[in-house]
């Protein structure tokens, strides 16, 4: 488990944009990315190398012994030894990553030596001839786990999807030390920042996997700059567009802004210049913080309006330096000040002070009309709080004991090492629980009859709640009570719900149960109990079946079973025994089509019916050339090779970036890569994927669908769109919906076009349309 001395202090900057200038840095500025021309010469190169160690030494703050910089030496040491001759794809030297990675645990999480010592080495076993042995010879046993903790497992190790186990070993070192988990973070933020080297199909799946997986974790552990800057980078390799456009206009506007935060600030300040604790000044510092490159465009898309009608593009922040018995009360006596001042919005209060979040995060939110008529977030917070919240978990065992501190990772890492006990299914599915149970982003806080809290995530359901107090209470859950009313067992919570359970022990879980929670653990714990029951009635099934093998006199049992589930369709011999015992297949059934003979299970031979050339012809066409069909290049090759089509659920259209995803059963499917199902597939599949690339067609016709939003002028509103779409524009229409209400309508509609230009095209002209608002693509 992470410990005191392997955390160190964050220090705030007391200028007033800060946040934003560092947000609007370059990638290449931010992570002081080597700008060398490679290759150099040996001597440039150990140069380099050396330049680079030195910057880690000075970013350690953290106490160290002279243990400490032994072993840090000779981790340097080892891994330059060992990775000598390796090189990434830009051409640096390897040994370059695990020193930016060993710096990025130091100086932007606050890790120790001992974790600095296992970043330098976390690529040698993996990567090199060097041992789990070696480095425990070297470095002791703890450093020797860490390390293997990093390691990825075999390549040869045989599993449905390799991805998904070595993110069960990684995620599965949670509960045994943290560190292993923080440092995984850094090695990927570090390859995320140096990924231009890579093919961009390569970019995708690394961008998936990071956004599937380790940007949810990151805002769990509080690191909420890892998770902003994954989630920036993920879009500028899935949406590379809208993410340049998005970064210039920011970048347009920035001194707007800031002119703005300092006029907000002003009186603000000059009623905080006045206030004292005792005798002493309020030590305090105000900034505004733009809002992510990221958060911007999940507005644009949620809120369905242009970049212009954004108004909350920034937050700002006052952090107290009080003591901590006179956090909670000097936040609030702020935001006495500041509401004083801007009229507050009262249903936008949110009180993190009182109630931590459940990663640890404390602080008062509220939103106040500030001048001209502006919307403006204001946070405030304490400077433990801002750091807890920089820092996460790495600041958490700091404090530990103060505040909303003392056992908010416990309660968390008892939830994780739950679900790791409860799920030994396959990686797949664990990694799904793992995210649903461990790593929500929204919450709820519901009570019990006692009023004691808990704490779960958005969407859960009364029966989530059940399996929360306890395993046996959500296995024997009758019926449920919310706020004194019976309810579903599939009834979603909400904020200050308290909820009964009543249970009866005759009552047990059946297979609708698993889709009505969402909860990892309640999900485990029903699937736990569902294949116990159904080991039961195969083991009843195959007990059945020898009893009727026996009386017909069938002697080689295996050899039968195996023709019969052949035969009948099933997928293994516990279907068909389970089948049996469910009543939906009846061993009489079997000897209408075997016979016995000697002892053995035969088939009873059907006469063919005659051949004819129609048969042949419906054997052959699926292989005949579709006119018209879009043409591709699946890895290289023409698509016209392989089985495709493509994916309904994201309707690529020629000139989208895509890839291709290789089906179980139906063959190859095409998805956009900012598809919402790319993220589960490249991160859980990923050697199912298959790099997929345009060639330009005349004459094939894609469906894409679009939202418009705008203003209802009364009749003619559908007239109008449809003739501008259908005359002007040249586009047929598929399908076409509209609602109108109170003035406003949201039409669906769904095009015919020939590629991305001419769907771009359309999209423009229908925005500059009267009473139109917005205009956007649409997923299922």
């Amino acid at each position: 488990m992470i410990t005191p001395e392997d955390t160190t202090t964050a220090h705030v900057g007391q200028e007033l944009d800060r946040d934003e200038e560092e947000q609007q840095q370059t990638e290449s500025e931010k992570s002081e990315q080597i700008s060398y021309p490679f290759p150099l010469s040996e001597e440039e190169e150990r140069k380099l190398i050396r330049k680079e160690y030195l910057k880690l030494l000075r970013c350690i703050k953290s106490e160290m012994d002279a243990v400490d910089r032994r072993n840090i030496r000779m981790a340097y040491d080892l891994a330059v030894q060992a990775h000598s001759t390796q090189r990434r794809k830009s051409g640096e030297p390897y040994i370059l990553h695990p020193i930016a990675v060993a710096r990025i645990c130091a100086e932007e999480i606050g890790l120790g030596p001992t974790a600095v010592v296992a970043a330098l080495l976390h690529d040698v076993v993996e990567d090199t001839d060097v041992t789990l042995d070696d480095i425990k010879v070297k470095f002791g046993p703890h450093i020797a786990k860490m390390v293997n903790g990093l390691t990825k497992l075999d390549s040869a190790y045989n599993a449905e999807s390799p991805q998904a186990e070595n993110f069960k070993k990684v995620l599965s070192t949670l509960v045994e030390d943290v560190r292993i988990v923080l440092i995984k973070m850094a090695d990927r933020l570090h390859n995320m920042r140096t990924l231009g080297s890579m093919p961009l199909h390569k970019q995708l799946k690394i961008a998936a996997e990071t956004s599937y997986i380790y940007a949810p974790l990151a805002h769990r552990l509080g690191l909420y700059n890892f998770k902003t800057e994954f989630l920036d980078l993920c879009m500028k390799i899935t949406d590379r567009e809208q993410y340049t456009e998005i970064a210039r206009k920011l970048q347009d506007t920035k001194r707007s802004r800031e002119k703005y935060i300092k006029e907000f600030l002003a009186p603000i300040n000059e009623k905080l210049e006045g206030l004292q604790i005792g005798n002493t000044k309020l030590g305090y510092h105000s900034f505004g913080r733009s809002k992510s490159i990221y958060s911007v465009w999940n507005k644009l898309k949620t809120k369905h309006v242009p970049f212009e009608e954004i108004y909350d593009l920034f937050a700002v922040r006052i952090v107290l330096d009080v003591p901590p018995e006179q956090e909670k009360s000097m936040c609030w006596q702020i935001y006495s000040i500041v509401t004083d001042v801007y009229r507050p919005i009262p249903e936008r209060l949110k009180d993190w002070i009182s109630i931590a979040k459940s990663n640890g995060y404390e602080s008062l939110h509220t939103t106040v009309i500030g001048p001209k008529g502006r919307f403006v977030e204001v946070q405030i917070r304490t400077e433990r709080m801002d750091e807890i919240a920089e820092r996460g978990f790495a600041a958490h065992w700091k404090y530990k004991g103060v505040g909303n501190q003392s056992d908010v990772y416990e309660r968390w890492l008892d939830s994780v090492r739950e679900t790791l006990d409860t799920n030994n299914s396959d990686a797949v599915e664990f990694l799904f629980d793992f995210k649903s149970n461990n790593l929500f982003n929204d919450e709820v806080y519901v009570f019990t009859p006692k009023g004691d809290m808990r704490i779960l995530p958005k969407g859960a359901t009364a029966l989530d709640f059940a399996f929360s107090i306890h395993t046996d209470v959500g296995y024997h859950c009758k019926a449920v009570k919310v706020n004194n009313l019976l309810v579903p067992l599939g009834h979603e919570l909400h904020n200050g719900d308290q909820v009964q359970v009543i249970t009866d022990k005759r009552q047990k879980p059946s297979e609708d149960w698993v889709k009505i929670v969402i909860t990892g653990k309640a999900r485990g714990k029903i699937r736990s109990l569902l294949k116990e029951e159904r080991r039961q009635q195969t083991e009843l099934g195959k007990e059945e079946l020898e009893r009727k093998f026996k009386k017909q006199k069938v002697d080689y049992f295996d050899e039968a079973i195996d023709l019969i589930t052949k035969q009948f369709g099933f997928n293994s011999r516990l279907d068909l025994y389970h089948a049996i015992m469910a009543e939906k297949f009846s061993p009489a059934e079997i000897f209408t089509q075997f016979r016995v003979e000697n002892g053995h299970l035969l088939a009873i031979e059907v006469p063919k019916p005659p051949d004819n050339g129609e048969e042949k012809g419906l054997k052959t066409v699926s292989n005949k050339k579709i006119i018209g069909k879009p043409r591709l290049l699946i890895n290289g090759e023409p698509a016209e090779r392989y089985d495709y089509v493509f994916a309904t659920c994201c309707n690529p259209v020629q000139g989208d970036d895509v890839f291709a995803y290789l089906t179980s059963n139906a063959g190859l499917k095409i998805h956009r890569v900012n598809c919402p199902n790319a993220a589960n597939l490249m991160a859980n599949y990923g050697y199912r994927i298959l790099r997929a690339d345009w060639i330009a067609t005349t004459g094939s016709n894609f469906v894409a669908d679009l939202l418009i939003t705008g203003v209802d002028d009364g009749p003619g509103v559908i007239e109008r769109l449809s003739r501008h779409i259908s005359s002007e524009l040249g586009l047929n229409i598929r399908q076409f919906s509209i609602a109108g209400d109170q003035g406003y309508f949201e039409g669906k509609v769904s095009l015919f076009v020939a590629n991305t230009d001419q769907l771009n095209q359309a999209i423009k002209a229908l925005k500059n349309l009267k009473n139109v608002s917005s205009v956007t693509r649409v997923v299922d």
